[in-house]
């Protein structure tokens, strides 16, 4: 920091900018007030004025800018005695200091105590209730009062003498303001030192002269030290912010390359037992992955998260939407835009878009032909970025017709997905009813029809003596086979008590040994064992039973039902199909693919398909997609910052911005010339009614309704309010504490 004199004035001088400001007139906005400040003979303790708003030089005289609320009292007359406190105020002659002691010591002005004691001059006529009416303050004129010290911080004095006339003096000319630029070294004024001790740019504060505001910061600086234990970090301000905003940003760079139809693909590898591999380009499998330390970026993988949870796609979206609007806030707070004007901007802008988009939403539901056709575009835009991009008039048929056997309904349970390496992709196929991965046992029935299923979850094994941590004496053999056969009856009375229930298909979480299976195929039941917990819930919920543990009451036990319970092969392996199941949309869909990794990768494109469509199903608003909405919305919202004045208008132009990224980098990942397509996007979204979007498979502008490319605008809505939301929460930030887990105490 440097000190700066002029040779000319009036000249302001900063960081970023030079100029002389001549006014013609001022005209206050809000509640803002102009008042023309008159040569006052006091002053306060540091020898200046102090004033809560902006002193403005105007027509060769200053004036002050300040709130309404700042103002406390009118004084129509040059005696201080007739001010009229405004509202609640009330004005106060307080007591002289103490200039001795009781001993006859003479105190300085800084060892002096603040007085607390005053007479009541003047009081305010009151405040309004909640009916208007003016409610009178219970002081009167002439009171005695008690008055609290002010216990907030004291106010920054001037800056030490010494220490400003050791800093460096640059002379600015006039010619020398035009040849700086921009990127001057950060200077002030010397005479702003006589009133601050900080730089107003970079707010550097240097030391003083008053002892008694050096042992206020002082004793400040121990305190915060004494709140934190060891192993605890903080870090303030503009620190602060700035860890977030990097964390954040580099979250989003992470994934962006994945986004849109060209999107490239990660290879996550685990680095514990078996270093499993995963190849994914879905964002929120990508940031699941990840251990992440820093607090800001795990704010955009819980968003990224929830996305998935809520619709099923665009996570990828709304990581690099929200890492975007980070990184715009970032060059604004960098040009001294305060974070809340920044946020109060977004805020503004996202609703305008919201706006848009719900003016240009397409909406099919009364004509189900047409609506069918929708539901097709949109699983197909959704699987273009997908590893079933090849096939994706297959696969989006597949979802449509399962999402529609739902009914309306959400529950993607009833949609069994299953797995089987071999065969292509395209051999994939939708089944009705379900389909549980186990094999018939051998002596079991191999078809039953009109099924009655008891779905459970209990031990069928106690036909060996499993007594642990005890042991058991016996003197012979025989009473090792009377402790066997005692066992066995046991396991015999509860496979009675099960074939009590009149069921011809018992469905087991838990082994069922070589004895009772016996039991069960002399009764003609199928036992079926060891399925996974996953796989009998959902046979228990299409088949309509529940998951029964004891079986003495079986008026209490719901059982499941369906018409046909067969084996089925799918390429060489052996499967059980339940056909004609009591929920009439439960269905499975068979993967086939070349391995387990293009098979998992499979799975999660199509659950992202079902997901935005059973969305759809029942909020059945759409939008054209290919980078159009963020170009109707940025458009929009372009035209509400030229509307809107003050700093707001800054911050509205960086969150249109924002949003061109989005088809900005949907360009950069197809190989495009992203400036190029997205300038001639802005040229045909100034026509009305334009459909235009980037269609990355002709490598140009095209018109997204031709090209059958839609999305839910339940997906969009939620990327934009989401990413909204994540990067206002790290914009509020201005501390980071870093805490070490509480260490546990020794009690020995």
């Amino acid at each position: 920091m440097a000190a700066t004199q002029l040779t000319s004035s009036p000249v302001t001088v900063s960081a970023r900018s030079f100029s002389e400001l001549r006014y013609a007139s001022i005209k206050p906005l809000g509640d803002l007030v102009l008042v023309k400040i008159k040569e006052a003979e006091e002053k306060t303790y540091y020898g200046r004025l102090e004033h809560a708003g902006t002193e403005v030089e105007f027509n060769g005289e200053k004036h002050l800018i300040l709130k309404e609320d700042d103002i406390v009292g009118l004084l129509e007359t040059e005696d201080i005695k007739d001010l009229k406190p405004l509202n609640d105020r009330v004005f106060i002659k307080v007591a002289e200091a103490e200039e001795k002691t009781a001993g006859g010591l003479l105190l300085t002005e800084t060892t002096k105590e603040k007085p607390s004691i005053g007479t009541v001059i003047a009081v305010g006529p009151g405040t309004l209730d909640e009916e208007g009416k003016v409610q009178p303050l219970s002081i009167s004129i002439g009171s005695t009062v008690l008055i609290l010290e002010d216990g907030g911080p004291p106010r920054a004095p001037p800056a030490s003498k010494e220490v400003v006339e050791k800093l460096p003096v640059i002379v600015f000319s006039e010619e020398m303001l035009k040849t700086l630029g921009a990127d001057v070294e950060c200077c002030i004024r010397k005479e702003n030192l006589d009133e601050h001790n900080s730089c107003p740019i970079c707010r550097h504060a240097l030391p003083t002269d008053d002892q008694k505001y050096e042992s206020w910061k002082e004793r400040e600086k121990e305190a915060i030290d004494k709140i934190f234990k060891d192993d605890a970090s903080e870090e303030k301000g503009e620190r602060a912010r700035m860890a977030s905003f990097i964390g954040a940003m580099a979250v989003a760079d992470l994934v962006k390359s994945t986004l849109g139809p060209k999107g490239m693909d990660k290879i996550l590898q685990s680095t514990g037992r078996g270093h499993s591999v995963t190849v994914t380009n879905d964002g929120a499998t990508i940031l699941k992955s990840l251990h992440i330390d820093n607090p800001a970026a795990k704010v955009l993988v819980d968003i990224s998260k929830v996305q998935d949870d809520e619709v099923g796609d665009g996570t990828t979206s709304v990581v690099v939407l929200a890492g975007e609007l980070l990184r715009e806030a970032e060059k604004l707070v960098t040009s001294k835009i305060h974070p809340m004007t920044i946020i109060a901007g977004y805020r503004m802008a996202a609703e305008c878009a919201r706006d848009a988009l719900l003016k240009r939403v397409i909406d099919n539901k009364e004509n189900a032909e047409k609506f069918r056709s929708d539901l097709m575009k949109i699983a197909m835009t959704t699987l273009c970025s997908k590893i079933l991009s090849q096939d994706k008039e297959h696969f989006a048929e597949m979802a449509v017709d399962a999402v529609f056997r739902l009914k309306g309904s959400t529950n993607l349970e009833a949609i069994q997905i299953i797995k089987k390496p071999g065969g292509s992709l395209r051999d994939s196929f939708l089944d009705e009813g379900f389909i549980l991965d186990k094999k018939i046992g051998i002596g079991q029935p191999k078809r039953i029809e009109n099924a009655k299923i008891l779905v459970a979850n209990t031990a069928m094994d106690t036909d060996k003596v499993k007594i642990y941590g005890a042991r058991v004496r016996v003197d012979s053999m025989t009473k090792v086979a009377q402790i066997e056969g005692a066992e066995k009856e046991k396991m015999k009375d509860k496979v009675n008590k099960i074939l009590a229930h009149g069921i011809n298909c018992f469905v087991n979480r838990q082994l069922i040994y070589n004895f009772p299976e016996e039991l069960f195929a002399d009764a003609g039941v199928l036992a079926i064992e060891h399925a996974d917990f996953e796989g009998i819930e959902r046979l228990g919920l299409v088949t309509g039973g529940e998951i029964a543990s004891t079986f003495d009451n079986p008026e209490s036990v719901k059982l499941g039902h369906c018409k046909l319970i067969e084996e089925i092969m799918i390429g060489e392996d052996k499967l059980i199909h339940f056909s004609g199941v009591e929920m009439g949309q439960a269905c499975s869909i068979v993967l086939r693919g070349a391995s387990h990794h293009v098979l998992d990768e499979a799975e999660r494109s199509l659950h992202d398909a079902l997901c935005v469509l059973s969305q759809t199903v029942n909020d059945s608003r759409v939008l054209l997609g290919g980078g159009w909405p963020e170009m109707v919305m940025a458009k929009e919202v372009d035209e509400l910052a030229r509307k809107t004045a003050g700093k707001k208008s800054h911050a509205i132009e960086a969150f249109s911005r924002a949003l061109v990224a989005i088809p900005t980098k949907i360009a950069d990942n197809a190989g495009l010339d992203s400036a190029e397509l997205v300038a001639q996007l802005r040229a045909e979204h100034h026509t009305e009614g334009c459909n235009a979007g980037i269609d990355v498979i002709s490598g140009a502008v095209g018109d997204m309704e031709e090209r059958g490319i839609y999305e839910a605008f339940k997906v969009k809505q939620a990327v934009l309010l989401s990413a909204t939301e994540a990067a206002e929460m790290i914009l509020r930030v201005d501390e980071i504490i870093t805490c070490a887990p509480r260490r546990r105490e020794d009690r020995m």
